[in-house]
């Protein structure tokens, strides 16, 4: 039996390779547009079921299944009377109700900023990559500000993960807005910002470098359906979708607190939108395996991923018990969840700490109070507003509790994870411990109001507990929150699940 020259089978093998990487090639652009199909199809149910004909027959559609033939019937009667009556008017009014419908649920990004005419897509090119480096554009609802809102520590950790690792990394802002000094640091730090001054917007740049892109990671319900279809046309990279949290849940939650009905339509809307996202991207992360196994019974056969969404480079020592009575509550005060504990907790809960400790304060610390939030000032209450890093660390080194006291909500809580951090010791509801494992082990979590005053009364009487406490915090967020961790956590999801193509063809 003749055995081939090994240059022959090193032939052979490197042409069996070329054909997969063709056939896979194929068929990833044939999953694309079975994807952009499906969502196309989605927009037409959704706007069906949103439609006022669909809502005015629901009577008639129930009768129906219980009197087929007779229903048979009625379509064709109503048929004819309405192309008699109502003839190519009806189509036309029918026409412009879905349209204005399908605007008002995916709203296109708002006009951008008079272009600078050196900012074209084609000067706007991600640098050259060196052997072995991975491009990703990553698209938020605005440049990040991270000393402003949580979510904007989370996208900014993410970034500062994939330069690390050494990726080439472009971002676009859906607002489009040039966010003056936290663009410029962003762009200080090697990133390449696509926003309103390039003409033509994301649109013309993908077109241009759309074939350059390894990945694209999309972010937030709004921005991903919009700019979705868009990428699905101009880039066949993988496509990653970070929610930052279930907002559906989130809204689902409100209402029912509020006993809104309006607001539960739209949670119910807003759910419609993630399902369409979730089954047209490659990989779904999630802050916690909570939500990411939420999603996977939701939609099955999806990857969904948990990523911890906030990552520190260093965790301080243990320090002595504070002696300030300050009870703190940092978050962004125009986001409805923080609004509403804020208001919450000064009805409730304070006035019961109050009683006992004469000299305690709660320091409502962070941007965006709304006039509801700024009304709570007086009597033992501070409300700051806008905090620098610096000054927000000293509130921390001066507060005795932070307080986290949520009522709805969904996600991991950033500012949980930063008192966490600090070594502060937390007191907070079960909303607020969503999302982090075992946390109910080292920090006090209660709903109800006299409860939550008890545990804060009593970690500011004993100094012992506080320091128990303030060192199990720290020790929980180094194991969680490490750079390195959430590197790893992050590349490893957004690696394909495929083995490479060749991988078992190698030459002997």
């Amino acid at each position: 039996m003749s055995v081939l020259p090994r240059d022959a089978r090193s032939a052979i093998l490197e042409d069996q390779q070329r054909c997969l990487a063709e056939e896979l090639a194929l068929a990833r652009k044939q999953l694309r547009l079975t994807r952009l199909r499906l969502l196309e199809s989605d927009r037409r149910v959704q706007d069906l079921l949103a439609s006022n004909s669909w809502q005015a027959t629901e009577i008639a559609r129930r009768l129906g299944r219980h009197f087929p033939a007779l229903a048979r019937a009625g379509v064709r009667l109503g048929k004819l009377a309405t192309w008699a009556a109502l003839g190519e008017l009806s189509a036309r009014a029918r026409s412009r109700r879905l349209t204005r419908h399908r605007l008002a649920q995916a709203p296109e990004p708002p006009e951008p900023a008079p272009p600078s005419p050196e900012l074209t897509a084609a000067s706007l090119a991600p640098r050259p990559p060196t052997p072995g480096e991975r491009t990703i554009l990553i698209a938020d609802a605005s440049i990040p500000c991270p000393d402003r809102h949580a979510g904007a520590r989370t996208t900014a950790a993410f970034i500062a993960a994939f330069l690390e690792a050494g990726w080439s990394v472009v971002f676009a802002p859906f607002d489009r807005l040039d966010a003056g000094d936290y663009t410029r640091a962003l762009s200080a730090q090697g990133v390449l910002v696509v926003d309103g001054r390039t003409i033509g917007g994301i649109g013309a740049w993908l077109a241009a470098h759309g074939p350059a892109l390894d990945h694209v990671m999309l972010m937030r319900p709004r921005p991903a359906i919009a700019l979705l279809q868009l990428v699905l046309e101009r880039t066949d990279a993988r496509i990653s979708y970070y929610g930052h949290d279930l907002h559906f849940a989130r809204l689902r939650a409100e209402a029912a607190l509020a006993r809104d009905i309006d607001l539960g339509e739209i949670a119910e809307r807003e759910l419609a939108i993630e399902r369409q996202i979730w089954r047209t991207v490659d990989v779904i992360l999630y802050p916690s395996a909570t939500e990411a196994a939420a999603v996977a019974a939701m939609v099955p056969g999806v990857t969904a991923t948990a990523v911890m969404a906030m990552a520190f480079d260093q965790f301080p020592a243990v320090r002595a018990a504070a002696k300030t009575a300050t009870l703190l509550f940092v978050g962004n005060f125009a986001h409805a969840p923080n609004q509403d504990a804020a208001i919450w907790f000064a009805g409730t809960v304070f006035p019961r700490v109050r009683a006992v400790r004469g000299d305690a304060r709660f320091m409502i610390a962070g941007s965006g109070p709304t006039p509801p939030v700024l009304a709570l000032a007086g009597d033992g209450i501070e409300v700051t507003g806008y905090l620098t890093d610096e000054a927000l660390q000293r509130c921390y080194e001066e507060a005795r509790v932070a307080v986290v006291p949520l009522r709805f909500g969904a996600g991991v809580k950033g500012k949980v994870v930063e008192a966490l951090r600090n070594g502060v010791p937390v007191v907070t509801t079960h909303v607020g411990a969503e999302g982090i494992p075992g946390l109910a082990d080292i920090v006090p979590v209660h709903d109800e109001p006299a409860a939550m005053a008890a545990a804060i009364l009593r970690l500011m009487a004993d100094d012992a507990a506080w320091g128990a406490q303030a060192e199990a915090e720290i020790a929980y967020a180094r194991a969680h929150f490490s750079r390195a961790a959430l590197r790893g956590a992050l590349l490893g999801a957004l690696e394909p699940q495929a083995a490479e193509v060749g991988a078992a063809l190698r030459v002997p």
